[in-house]
């Protein structure tokens, strides 16, 4: 029996690492349950196969029928493969669907956001000529003060907002990949929400994510987006940098945020577990570094200095 559970062993290592490269656990996190049972089940199938075959000569078992015992625990083995490589494609498929509804529930929102500011620009261009005659009729009457008071309580404050949607959308629109797109426009509005001081810098069009699929792109750029703004919500500065440019060589990807901390342990950040927060499982950097070792020839930079934490990253062209 102990040679057998060791055979066991040695086969579903190897078979284990295999599956790694194509199945990401990430698609079980909502569904633990699940993962829980299949686990049990299959560690109850591979006990019995074993209690049996290995028993089967103190239980008085003819040499036939161990090896028809045999023949269907293998076959009801295989079957239960079968059934969870089915399970695990279903719970994949559904992952997928749900992403791209997220992503095209941000895309909807972008575009909503977007035809309110042009309203925005078509009710400004409709009003002008009024604005200026109200403002003219303070001039004319020599009231300062209410002019004063008129222009900084009603005027000043919408063409502030105006001025800030423009901003934000409009340096979105030099990025073409949709998933990039929404996740981005996403993270940003939940970062205008917190009242951050957001800086965003995308000079020229973004047309590919390089040697990184989009999806794991997506991901990474999520999970560092997340930390970011949360860190600086905390602090006092609440900044926020994000830039990215395309170049001949590839793309890159800068993040800037205030921190309250400037001894955060770099090399500690990305091990499973670890987490500089008051509560929290500090997964997320962790997946974030399982994301990049999929691509050896992307270059990451991590450093803290001046109450200012910056990621980096430098994607090569395909």
């Amino acid at each position: 029996m102990i040679f057998y559970a060791s055979l066991c062993w040695i086969i579903t290592y190897q078979i284990g690492n295999c599956l790694k490269k194509h199945i990401s656990i990430s698609h079980f996190t909502e569904q633990k349950k699940m993962l829980t049972l299949i686990v049990i089940f299959v560690v109850l199938c591979v006990s019995l196969f074993i209690f049996n075959f290995s028993s089967s000569e103190q239980l008085g078992y003819p040499t036939y029928l161990t090896f028809i015992n045999c023949f269907l625990f293998l076959s009801y083995f295989s079957l239960t493969i079968v059934l969870i490589y089915y399970i695990v494609n279903s719970v994949k498929r559904e992952a997928i669907e749900k992403q791209k509804l997220t992503e095209f529930k941000n895309l909807q929102e972008y575009t909503t956001k977007l035809e309110d500011l042009y309203q925005q620009i078509r009710s400004f261009k409709h009003d002008y000529i009024n604005i200026l005659a109200t403002l003219d009729c303070y001039i004319e009457q020599r009231d300062f003060d209410s002019l004063d008071e008129y222009f900084h309580n009603k005027i000043l404050p919408t063409g502030k907002q105006f001025s800030k949607d423009t901003a934000s959308l409009g340096r979105l629109a030099n990025i073409q990949g949709l998933e990039l797109k929404s996740l981005l426009y996403q993270k940003f509005m939940r970062a205008s929400s917190l009242h951050l001081q957001l800086d965003i810098d995308i000079p020229s069009p973004i047309s590919s994510s390089g040697s990184m699929e989009p999806v794991d792109l997506s991901r990474l750029m999520g999970i560092f987006l997340d930390n970011a703004i949360e860190a600086a919500s905390e602090t006092e500065d609440k900044y926020l940098f994000c830039g990215l440019l395309q170049n001949d060589d590839g793309m890159i990807i800068c993040l800037t945020n205030s921190c309250i901390k400037n001894d955060i342990p770099i090399e500690k950040l990305y091990e499973n577990g670890f987490t500089t927060k008051n509560s929290g499982y500090g997964i997320g950097l962790f997946n974030a570094k399982k994301i990049l070792n999929k691509y050896p020839d992307v270059i990451h930079h991590t450093k803290c200095k001046d109450n200012h934490f910056t990621q980096e990253i430098q994607i090569p062209r395909c």
